[in-house]
């Protein structure tokens, strides 16, 4: 039969108050009592001498003896008032367990609150940081348009100038010039003067035509790489000429088709055909300009505080994992001496406080 002596004693950092109240170590008033205990020490702070060395008062009660060293009786008790402070506050807290259960407490409260939230924050600031990381990753993909206008379609795009070639008068001599009076002269006003890509409609037109032809042209191509026999049917009469050319001449014709229909297409010349059309367009076009350019300013600004985001957030980090390392350290002395005063109340028996305190 095993000793019940022999066996540890395992108690789960949640349940350590609890435990110690049912075992009747602690009493449930503690708190009040820690209360008026605190109340004293305050008194007794304020009526200390100076001494470099108060601020450990509070865990070493012996250095009053090189204070108070000529206040003893002649029974060798110490007559200080100050002393006697002291010795009450350390009578009190040894008084029903209250520095044990004041122990417990602050233990149960590192490892179950305050080191637990210090890494829920630690792990809130990693994720952000990776966000604003992508963040900076999108921020190198975008093309904020700043060379909206730059483009080869502007560079090549006909602006209607064109050179008048200077004609010799000796030409005009030669020439049979005859008048007819009964023709009127007229202006070409409005959209009339337009060619057909500066003219809306027109150019529309023209894409439209442009897009059925590429359509036929693929629908060729299709066919040509099918081994069907009513395409050379239905082009029985040109089939000489088709096979001379075959699959180079569609594919060349495509090609073709696909740049022309580009360049009609690309946004810089549309502008300018917009422009070339239509007076209001310019304003419009430059409240889109100025409209864009804002959004890219904010844009930036944005990226700008993601970035002191993310370095506020790095520092903070450190701070946080210094900071859990002393409460760790802190955490791990209370648990060695909360062990090893409930092992002298059991003869000694090997005491383990597990739960959140494991993986301090």
């Amino acid at each position: 039969m095993t000793d019940i002596s022999t066996l540890p004693i395992d108690i789960h950092c949640s349940k350590l108050l609890d435990w110690l109240r049912s075992r009747r170590h602690i009493k449930s008033e503690w708190p009040q009592k820690l209360s008026q205990i605190r109340q004293l020490i305050s008194s007794a702070i304020g009526d200390m001498p100076e001494n470099d060395e108060i601020a450990t008062l509070l865990s070493n009660a012996s250095l009053l003896t090189t204070t108070e060293a000529d206040t003893k009786n002649i029974f060798g008790r110490y007559s200080s008032q100050r002393m006697k402070d002291w010795q009450n506050i350390i009578a009190k807290y040894e008084e029903d367990n209250v520095y044990l259960a004041e122990i417990a407490s602050l233990l149960v409260d590192l490892a179950q609150y305050q080191i637990p939230g210090f890494k829920k924050r630690i792990s809130r600031l990693e994720a952000t940081i990776q966000l604003e990381k992508q963040v900076d990753k999108n921020e190198d993909e975008i093309d904020f348009g700043d060379d909206l206008f730059e483009t080869e379609a502007m560079q090549s795009a006909d602006y209607g100038i064109e050179e008048i070639a200077v004609v010799d008068d000796k030409n005009l001599k030669d020439s049979n010039c005859k008048s007819h009076p009964n023709v009127e002269e007229s202006v070409a006003r409005g959209e009339e003067a337009l060619t057909v890509l500066e003219n809306v409609f027109t150019n529309a037109l023209l894409l439209t035509e442009l897009l059925e032809l590429k359509s036929f042209f693929k629908m060729r191509h299709h066919e040509l790489n099918t081994d069907h026999f009513a395409s050379e049917l239905l082009f029985a009469n040109d089939s000489v000429r088709l096979l001379a050319n075959g699959m180079s001449f569609v594919e060349k014709w495509l090609q073709a088709t696909e740049q022309i229909i580009q360049k009609l297409q690309d946004p810089v010349l549309c502008h300018l055909t917009e422009l070339r059309s239509k007076a209001e367009y310019l304003e419009y076009l430059s409240s889109e300009i100025y409209s864009h350019k804002e959004r890219t300013e904010k844009c930036r600004q944005t990226v700008d505080a993601l970035n002191n985001r993310q370095k506020d957030a790095t520092k903070e980090i450190q701070q946080l994992l210094e900071e859990i390392q002393n409460l760790a350290a802190i955490a791990r002395d209370l648990k060695s001496f909360i062990e090893q005063n409930i092992s002298k109340r059991y003869n000694n028996r090997k005491v383990n406080i597990v739960g959140s305190t494991v993986t301090i």
